[in-house]
């Protein structure tokens, strides 16, 4: 038993429905105690244990894989977000990721993703499954959905310009910021003050590729190493990779920001 913000006594049972304050459903499916009631969101079979007086009164219970409807994105019809054992489909957290990272009320934001859009034809998350579930890649271990390979300084998620990419190479990519902004990337002024370092790292492994009395010698010595390294992942998952992912590679060419 609970009380309204009106001050009369609710009952709580199995099979209500609550809608909190960014608009999803849930509907209740055990009641243990007020402290713990336990609801699965309609649209993402999100199941998560809430207090009572959230259900009931400031609706403040949330469902991270529910993106809020800014900018138009809305689930759809026809493509499931759920498995048959209730748990929620890899398609449909990817696609909640993006969104979250596309929209200011988002906890992930941060500035790497700053002014990152999504594209009208993902907006839908079953435009978004019909386009993933094409490619088996998605399906594939440890392997992501990057924007940044296809076209250089991308801001767009959309089937164009984002690709799957083992782990491997999407850190690689993203990897080796200096520690100064007055420096490129990879290169490290020595304590001395008279050199530069230049290290790259590889599957989490910090490689010195020696030391320079320049700045543009030593980044041009990472920028070498980089796309070599580049090269060989290429060839290393040739195979697997889409062809467009395969022919960035080989052409990749790296700035003094990455």
């Amino acid at each position: 038993m609970e009380k309204h913000n009106n001050g009369k006594p609710v009952t709580i049972k199995v099979g209500d429905r609550f809608t909190n304050n960014d608009g999803a459903e849930a509907e209740v499916i055990e009641y243990k105690n007020a402290k713990a009631v336990v609801v699965r969101f309609i649209e993402s079979g999100h199941i998560v244990s809430v207090q009572a007086h959230h259900l009931l009164n400031d609706k403040r219970f949330k469902d991270h894989y529910f993106p809020k409807k800014d900018g138009g994105c809305h689930i759809g019809k026809g493509s499931p977000s759920l498995h048959e054992d209730g748990t929620t489909h890899k398609i449909y957290i990817l696609w909640a990721a993006i969104i979250r990272r596309c929209y200011k009320w988002s906890k992930d934001k941060d500035a790497c993703y700053e002014g990152c859009t999504i594209a009208d034809e993902w907006k839908c998350y079953s435009d978004f499954y019909n386009d993933c579930i094409k490619d088996e890649r998605h399906t594939y271990n440890d392997w992501q959905l990057d924007k940044d390979l296809l076209v250089k300084g991308n801001k767009v998620y959309s089937k164009n310009t984002c690709c799957f990419l083992p782990r491997e190479i999407n850190s690689f990519l993203q990897g080796g910021k200096s520690k100064s902004k007055e420096l490129p990337v990879g290169v490290y002024l020595r304590e001395n003050g008279k050199c530069y370092r230049v290290i790259l790292g590889v599957n989490g492994k910090l490689l010195h590729l020696g030391q320079y009395t320049s700045v543009k010698e030593a980044a041009q010595v990472y920028k070498e190493a980089k796309e070599k390294h580049l090269k060989s992942l290429a060839e290393k998952y040739k195979d697997q990779l889409d062809p467009r992912a395969y022919e960035a590679l080989l052409n990749y060419q790296v700035e003094v920001t990455d």
